[in-house]
């Protein structure tokens, strides 16, 4: 996993500013990227790229932490709750935040897309 894609401020002169961190499903941290996104004129999303690649093992689970702070931003709706390419299945869940989850599932919120890559010869 390269990155991941967050939505921009809604409103000219925009900011937002936070953190995105990806945990194991031991809590262990794996990467944590500063994230300052200013509202764009064209593009709704921005691409977050960790400092980093994180391979990511089949059958773990891992949690993303997006935290944000600043302006309102544009949000997703429609989520899926599964994606497939080739022989490669993720599935998403909603987790239990001890922060404000600011109305993000599954379904809805602040991350459009992940930035990876499938390894063939690890399936």
């Amino acid at each position: 996993m390269y990155g991941i894609g967050l939505f921009t401020p809604l409103e000219k002169n925009g900011k937002l500013n936070g953190s995105v961190c990806l945990y194991d499903d031991h809590g262990s941290l794996l990467v944590e990227k500063d994230v300052d996104i200013q509202y764009n004129e064209v593009d709704k999303t921005e691409e977050i790229l960790f400092d980093h690649e994180v391979c990511l093992e089949p059958n773990n689970k891992y949690t993303l932490q997006v935290t944000l702070e600043g302006s309102q931003s544009f949000r997703g709706s429609d989520g899926k709750r599964e994606v497939m390419e080739g022989d490669l299945t993720v599935s998403f869940c909603n987790t239990r935040s001890v922060s404000k989850q600011n109305g993000t599932s599954v379904l809805q919120g602040q991350i459009p897309f992940l930035i990876l890559s499938v390894n063939p010869n690890a399936m």
